[in-house]
């Protein structure tokens, strides 16, 4: 039905899919492009090297999909859920999320360089050597994230609350700037320390 759905919508010039439930569907090698999502919800659907790039998803839910080294670039995403889902090596590069939650959801290698989060939740999810580098941060928690090895290259975490995630082997730039103003816990200084080349006696 999806497949359906995305030549019609282009057809009616209004580039526009909605309230609609999505359930199951496969959809491979398909561009999906600029099409607006409005109040969509997908459940145990698979997309295999589908390019979602300058696509709007507006009150939309992705539950239990594998989405995995899908194309979401110059994406918009307001008021929404991600969800039990997996979106290893995903690029959402250039992308607005805003009022948007992330929870229970494999993104390891995902490529969030120069995207915006804000008012943003990303919860109990696995984001392993992902790319935050140039990420703006406005209002938004990570909580119980699994971030090993990600890069925040030029990244101000000022003000977020990363004790509670797993922040082994991050990368920063030299001199750590963009963990000024970041909350951390006894541990995770420890580590922070290191990397600083100052040894605890």
């Amino acid at each position: 039905m999806l497949a359906e759905k995305i030549p019609e919508a282009r057809i009616d010039d209004e580039n526009t899919i909605k309230n609609i439930t999505f359930e199951s569907e496969t959809l491979e090698d398909v561009d999906v492009s600029s099409i607006d999502f409005e109040t969509v919800n997908f459940e145990k659907c698979r997309f295999i090297h589908c390019d979602f790039s300058k696509c709007g998803f507006y009150d939309v839910t992705f539950k239990n999909c594998d989405f995995s080294n899908c194309i979401f670039t110059d994406s918009f995403w307001k008021v929404g859920l991600i969800t039990n889902s997996k979106g290893n090596g995903a690029n959402f590069s250039k992308s607005h999320f805003k009022m948007f939650t992330i929870d229970q959801s494999l993104m390891d290698y995902s490529n969030m360089a120069q995207s915006v989060f804000e008012n943003c939740k990303i919860e109990e999810s696995r984001f392993e050597k992902a790319f935050f580098s140039e990420v703006t941060y406005k209002k938004t928690s990570l909580v119980n994230v699994h971030l090993k090895a990600a890069d925040f290259y030029k990244s101000s975490l000022k003000d977020i609350d990363l004790s509670s995630c797993n922040i082994e082997n991050i990368m920063l730039s030299e001199g750590l700037p963009e963990l000024q103003g970041a909350k951390i816990n006894m541990f995770q200084a420890a580590e922070i320390v290191g990397m600083l080349g100052i040894k605890i006696v």
